[in-house]
């Protein structure tokens, strides 16, 4: 059969229209490309990427940078109470880091110096004739007041390592100061201590001697920093803090007995064994 060219190219425009199907094993022409379907591959790499917001950071910072889209906000710098900021800090006289003065440390050392006397005080009004609500009110206060000294030796502790040690002229202030707290903090477990068996009396004692552990911890980690602040002051701050670890040793060992109250409270105090 004689076909001619005219006819070939026909059949072509008809294929590629739908108009008719192509017989088996024959594929009918790609269809014309459009603007909007033609590849851009070629373009690929020629035009800017966009920033990336997914996946790892590549490392290309110049031409990739990874922005942060939702910045959280860092929280508020912790410092001892009355403390300034940061850039305030002095130091031996040339902090301008972060950190607190030696100033700042005696304020911090006296606001638990004067909680510690207040929770003495009020404790002078707990006596056997109280009943089970007011003991109970009472020992709330004492397990609050020594959460707020642990919370304070712990926002001085903050900001410890980013100060200088202090000069010698200061350092002495610093060590009549805590002194004065281990004195004060000292007399106030001596009247926790005393006070044990009425509050041993209502089943008391398990969260006060739960505390008083904080407190231990709180002290000697104040103890540990506050020696590299004042080097020239280690022998005195270190024999202030094992005197004060003894008396609190002394309060967890007697508030950690086991004790049975007694049928003839307050006549009869409540018997306790001790716990190794």
């Amino acid at each position: 059969m004689f076909i001619t060219h005219s006819f070939i190219v026909l059949c072509a425009s008809l294929l590629a229209q739908g108009a008719i199907v192509a017989p088996s094993g024959f594929a009918a022409p790609p269809a014309a490309m459009t603007p909007a379907s033609a590849p851009t591959a070629a373009l690929d790499g020629a035009l800017p990427q966009p920033f990336s917001t997914e996946g790892p950071f590549d490392g290309d910072a110049d031409r990739h940078p990874a922005p942060n889209p939702l910045p959280v906000p860092l929280p508020a710098p912790i410092f001892p109470p009355a403390c300034p900021g940061p850039g305030t800090g002095s130091g031996s006289g040339g902090n301008t880091g972060s950190g607190t003065s030696s100033s700042q440390v005696i304020i911090v050392v006296h606001t638990i110096t004067t909680a510690s006397d207040s929770l003495n005080t009020a404790l002078s009004g707990l006596t056997t004739s109280l009943q089970l609500a007011d003991v109970t009110s009472i020992s709330k206060v004492l397990i609050q007041g020594f959460t707020t000294i642990v919370a304070n030796l712990a926002k001085a502790v903050a900001t410890f390592p980013f100060t200088p040690p202090f000069g010698s002229s200061v350092s002495g202030t610093v060590v009549d100061a805590l002194i004065g707290f281990v004195r004060v903090h000292q007399a106030l477990l001596a009247t926790v201590i005393g006070k044990h068996s009425i509050f041993a009396q209502f089943g008391l004692t398990a969260p006060i001697a739960a505390v008083l552990r904080t407190v231990e911890a709180g002290v000697d980690t104040f103890a540990f920093q506050l020696i590299n602040l004042i080097p020239d002051k280690r022998n005195t701050v270190q024999a202030q803090i094992n005197s004060l670890d003894l008396t609190l040793k002394t309060s967890i060992n007697t508030y950690t007995q086991i004790c049975f109250p007694s049928k003839g409270y307050p006549q009869t105090k409540p018997t306790c064994v001790k716990v190794n």
